[in-house]
């Protein structure tokens, strides 16, 4: 699935509950693999679905676990690219910084701290603050 995610995500998109089902599984190789396929997969639509999986599973891993650096980078890209509003940005940005925080970098702050000043110069600034 994760190259016909590479040709054209639209054609797995009626496997996505599936394709979720698979992080229920005890193998933890698979859940990686599906964790990945499901940042593939991800979209304007569905983009609040998947990111609640990744940081529901960011939450579980062990803090030893080495996916979890990656986990934080994925869910801070599709934050940065599919955010359907500026307080859903906000709101999970801040779950991944509680949740993640051992593995937040300098330049991911910078992004978040820049997206906020941007957010409350905007039009509606006064509104969002």
């Amino acid at each position: 699935m994760a190259s016909i995610v590479k040709i054209d995500p639209k054609y797995t998109l009626e496997y996505q509950a599936l394709v979720v089902d698979c992080l229920e599984d005890t193998d933890d190789t698979l859940k990686i693999k599906t964790l990945d396929l499901l940042y593939k997969m991800t979209n304007n639509v569905n983009v609040e679905a998947i990111v609640e999986k990744l940081l529901g599973y960011l939450k579980e891993a062990p803090i030893e676990a080495s996916s979890r650096k990656d986990l934080v980078t994925k869910i801070s890209i599709l934050g940065d690219t599919f955010a359907p509003n500026q307080n859903w940005y906000v709101r999970n940005m801040n779950r991944l910084f509680e949740i993640g925080g051992d593995q937040i970098t300098v330049d991911l702050t910078n992004k978040f701290i820049w997206s906020i000043s941007e957010y409350e110069r905007a039009e509606q600034g006064e509104k969002f603050r």
